[in-house]
């Protein structure tokens, strides 16, 4: 989702998918891999150049089940697919996942089978809290 008219909080999020506000404008241009408008881009070193910003997420796709709770969700059989930032195939602890490939709208709290394992989402971020594995 493009920037429209940037705040230090509001690059924070397009970039890093959280609101902390111990990040500096000089940080953000240094991690930003996304598109900046050619109408803005400038010397980047100010927050009218982030107008219009689009972050490009690197996520790894996988198949997953429908949102569950914790006494069923190694029986659940539904497939859908989801995104998520990590470095492995599958998310791991602080993970942050996603419904779409662009990495804007997070995975909603609750559990998830996940290959022979669930993940529990316990936040409105989409951040992977535990996993564990189905018996």
């Amino acid at each position: 989702m493009a920037l429209d008219v940037p705040s230090l909080i509001g690059v924070s999020v397009e970039i890093y998918g959280d609101s902390n506000t111990g990040r500096n404008l000089t940080q953000c241009f240094i991690d930003a891999t996304g598109t900046f408008s050619p109408a803005y881009i400038g010397n980047k070193d100010r927050l009218s150049n982030f107008t219009n910003y689009v972050h490009n997420a690197s996520l790894t796709s996988f198949t997953g089940s429908e949102k569950g709770k914790a006494n069923n969700v190694c029986s659940k059989t539904g497939s859908f697919t989801y995104y998520h930032d990590g470095g492995n195939a599958l998310p791991e602890t602080g993970d942050k996942v996603y419904t779409d490939d662009l990495a804007a709208s997070p995975l909603i709290v609750g559990y998830y089978k996940v290959g022979l394992g669930y993940i529990q989402i316990n936040n409105s971020i989409g951040e992977v809290s535990s996993t564990g594995p189905c018996m």
